[in-house]
């Protein structure tokens, strides 16, 4: 059994919401980022003839900087739903599924639930859904052979394969290269 225990802070929340925006909304960002483009493109070409393309710059700028949007949307929301304060989960890895411990509260999750498993550096999160999601610290482990053990655990229990976090503009780098394996 592994057990961890995760404190929801501000900068969980976001590694959270940025880790799904990034996984679920990647398409969303996308558009987002091309369209800026081309309105910025477009408001240059044109700006000297007509000074009403300007518009077109500052609303093409203001979508190429604001493609993080999704993630932070995210992340307010989720910290509202929390409410005030910090919230503390610990998170136990048995033979059946994940217990889930709140202050209150007590859940449980089979394996088969879990969508998506992505390694996002010095965390590691658990996706049920577009909508759902957990993460555990990676330093909730006290030796990085003990992360080794605990991914091997998961591979027994769970059929999802663990992906890395892809940042937007390398995942549309190589968005012609990927392929969904069957």
């Amino acid at each position: 059994m592994y057990e961890f225990f995760v404190r929801y802070k501000k900068n969980t929340i976001r590694t959270l919401t940025r880790v799904q925006a990034n996984m679920y909304c990647w398409k969303q960002m996308a558009a987002m980022l091309l369209l800026g483009l081309s309105l910025a493109g477009t408001g240059i070409a044109f700006a000297e003839k007509d000074r009403g393309f300007v518009v077109l710059l500052a609303l093409g700028c203001w979508l190429c900087v604001s493609v993080h949007y999704p993630s932070r949307y995210f992340a307010r929301q989720t910290g509202k739903a929390m409410g005030e304060g910090e919230q503390e989960f610990c998170y136990r890895f048995g033979e059946n599924g994940i217990e889930i411990l709140g202050r209150q509260e007590r859940n449980h999750i089979s394996y088969g639930k879990i969508q998506r498993i992505v390694d996002a550096g010095d965390s590691v999160c658990f996706f049920l859904g577009r909508n759902a999601g957990f993460l555990i610290s990676k330093s909730g482990l006290e030796d990085p052979a003990a992360f080794g053990a605990f991914v091997q655990y998961l591979r027994q229990h769970i059929s999802v394969p663990m992906e890395k976090e892809v940042p937007l503009l390398l995942r549309l780098f190589c968005f012609r290269f990927q392929r969904k394996e069957r």
